[in-house]
C-alpha cells in the first residue's frame, strides 16, 4: 500500500506541475479533450468495460501533461504510466464488480478537474486531487500548488 500511495503522490506532483505550466494560457482545447475523455469514461461504465474506462481515465489526465510540451515531464509521465495503468485497471475491475454506483462519484470528481483547468484555479485543482485520491492516503498535497 505504501508503494501505491507513493505512485499516486508522484502522479499528483506531475499533474500539478503540468497545471502550473499551463496557468495563464488558453486551455479551451484541453478542456474540450478532457470533457470528451470523461464522456468516454461514462460510456465505458455503461458497458462494464474496465479496460476502456482505465484507458480514457488515463487519457483524461494525460491531456494536461501532453499540453505542456515539457520534455522531461513527458518522460517522467511515460515511465510512470504502465504501473499506474495497471493499478487503476485492477481497482476499476474490482469497483465495477463490487460497487458500480461509485462511478457516479468518480465522474463528478473528474468534472472538478475540468472546472479547475477551465477556470485556471489551483484551489479547485487541490479539491479535485483530494476528491480523487484521498482514499489512497493522507498526505497528497501537491508540491506546485502551495
Amino acid at each position: 500500500d505504501q508503494e501505491k500511495k507513493e505512485m499516486y503522490d508522484l502522479r499528483l506532483m506531475l499533474e500539478s506541475f503540468a497545471f502550473s505550466k499551463l496557468s495563464g494560457t488558453d486551455t479551451q482545447h484541453i478542456v474540450k479533450e478532457m470533457k470528451k475523455q470523461l464522456e468516454m469514461m461514462k460510456v465505458a461504465v455503461q458497458f462494464e468495460d474496465a479496460e476502456a474506462f482505465t484507458q480514457h481515465d488515463f487519457e483524461f489526465h494525460e491531456v494536461m501533461i501532453q499540453a505542456t510540451n515539457h520534455q522531461y515531464l513527458k518522460v517522467f509521465w511515460n515511465h510512470l504510466k504502465p504501473v499506474m495503468e495497471s493499478l487503476i485497471l485492477i481497482s476499476m475491475r474490482q469497483r465495477m464488480a463490487n460497487d458500480p454506483k461509485d462511478f457516479e462519484r468518480i465522474h463528478s470528481n473528474h468534472q472538478v478537474f475540468i472546472d479547475a483547468v477551465e477556470n485556471d484555479d489551483a484551489s479547485i485543482l487541490r479539491k479535485a486531487f483530494h476528491l480523487n485520491f484521498d482514499d489512497v492516503g493522507e498526505n497528497i498535497e501537491a508540491f506546485w500548488l502551495r
